[in-house]
């Protein structure tokens, strides 16, 4: 057998190599990551509803918990740009909650509340039953801007939202909302087998990298084998 490799080109086919690598494996971590976390909110969507208190005072706090509805002010909210369940646009309404003291010090002095929905052809929806304990969104790279003054919103800021309302603060983690049954957005966006096919794809770039490498070397007579 004959290898007499290119030093440079060696050198930089084998970081290739190991950075693709290292994106397949991590996909597939966050594959197994998703899947857990969507074990798990579906697990806490299936039991009864429960207070706030035994939602946030327990031992672990279950995004996708069903929690039963709170009473809210009626003349306080806010409007933040979305859809509702039939998947009309318009603006979901969240007024706030204060939190029980026996919560944690990272979940806030208070929630976000959905309490209604109105179309933007104004027909106005107050909401009832359980709400669903979700992680707050993060903002979109095509979010617009908000617009405190006004109340009116289209991405996530605690700081924001709580001045709209005239609070100190509300929690930066979590809210409170009245989705229907199904995974919230941060699950559903992009399931475990989305993140098979990334992994799939990382390593079939390593691979075709590593055949490229030798069929180079083969081709300038720097990779062969010999009979002796």
């Amino acid at each position: 057998m004959v290898f007499r490799p290119l030093p440079l080109l060696s050198f930089l086919t084998l970081v290739a190599l190991a950075l693709l690598v290292w994106l397949g494996l991590w996909q597939l971590s966050r594959m197994d990551e998703k899947a857990d976390a969507i074990a798990a909110f579906e697990a806490a969507s299936d039991v009864a509803p429960v207070s706030i208190e035994d939602a946030l005072c327990g031992d672990t706090v279950l995004y996708g918990q069903r929690i039963a509805r709170p009473d809210l002010p009626v003349d306080v909210e806010l409007r933040f740009f979305g859809r509702d369940g039939a998947d009309v646009a318009g603006w979901r309404l969240f007024s706030a909650v204060a939190v029980p003291d026996c919560a944690g010090a990272d979940t806030g002095p208070a929630l976000l509340v959905e309490s209604g929905f109105v179309a933007l052809d104004g027909s106005r929806t107050m909401l009832d039953g359980p709400l669903t304990l979700e992680a707050a969104p993060a903002r979109g790279m095509f979010d617009a801007d908000n617009d405190p003054a006004s109340g009116t919103f289209h991405h996530y800021d605690a700081t924001e939202m709580a001045a709209a309302l005239g609070l100190p603060a509300v929690s930066d983690l979590m809210w409170l909302t009245a989705r229907p049954s199904g995974l919230p957005p941060h699950l559903a966006q992009t399931p475990p087998s989305r993140h098979l096919g990334y992994a799939l794809t990382w390593f079939g770039f390593a691979i075709t990298l590593l055949g490229v490498y030798i069929a180079f070397h083969v081709t300038r007579g720097r990779l062969g084998f010999t009979r002796r």
